[in-house]
């Protein structure tokens, strides 16, 4: 009897896979955006490629805004003329609204 009722529900339930599965994990968590951030810091050299980062560092959030360390002043300047630049790459690399300002310190 117990047989049967394992073969019959496993007979009307479908596998999903394991990423559908972890996606709708994250999202009913609420972890997606934070999981979105943490790419961004850990592909601040891809994003910006190898010049720019050997003299920054993307540091932390703080919301929707991007803190990134840059090594001096002059930096700093020089790289808010790429911040729209950084800014398209990083909504093309995670999307939307993740990533609304940087600022440089």
């Amino acid at each position: 009897m117990m047989r049967k009722n394992f073969q019959q529900h496993r007979s009307t339930s479908y596998p999903k896979e394991l990423n559908t599965i972890l996606q709708t994990a994250i999202q009913s968590l609420g972890l997606s955006h934070g999981i979105a951030q943490g790419r961004v810091l850990n592909e601040w050299k891809n994003i910006v490629g190898e010049h720019i980062a050997k003299v920054t560092e993307a540091d932390y959030f703080d919301k929707e805004t991007l803190v990134v360390k840059a090594t001096s002043s002059a930096w700093r300047n020089e790289l808010t003329f790429y911040k729209q630049e950084i800014l398209k790459k990083i909504t093309s690399l995670v999307g939307e609204g993740i990533v609304k300002e940087i600022r440089f310190r």
